[in-house]
């Protein structure tokens, strides 16, 4: 894989993991407004998701907003019982428009994190 938005393409059934280099945040993914053309709106305010060093899930759904490039991911926890499945919008280094960075003064700030594998 090259790129934060390639497919997988050998093996099918393998998972992406990202690790947090410094507190996570992003949005709760029950809270995003979508409609055919992906994100409509964002909820507000942002969630913390993880900590530095906990390990994160990527679920394999990308979207855009904004010029900016969206992850759905989930915090990877050991429970010994069940347990809820709580997804999670981050937004990734780069985007569509890597030179221009990402925005400071709004909401959105990249994530803070690394691809395992």
């Amino acid at each position: 894989m090259s790129s934060i938005s390639a497919e997988f393409a050998q093996v099918g059934r393998r998972r992406g993991y990202f690790i947090a280099t410094g507190t996570v945040i992003g949005y709760l993914y029950t809270g995003v407004t979508f409609d055919v053309k992906g994100i409509t709106a964002l909820p507000s305010p942002t969630a913390s998701v993880t900590t530095a060093t906990n390990v994160l899930q990527d679920m394999g759904e990308s979207y855009e907003f904004n010029g900016q490039l969206f992850r759905r991911v989930r915090v990877v926890t050991q429970v010994t019982t069940g347990g809820t499945e709580v997804s999670y919008l981050i937004c990734m280094p780069g985007g569509e428009y890597p030179i221009q960075g990402y925005p400071t003064a709004s909401a959105i700030a990249a994530a803070f994190v690394a691809r395992l594998g």
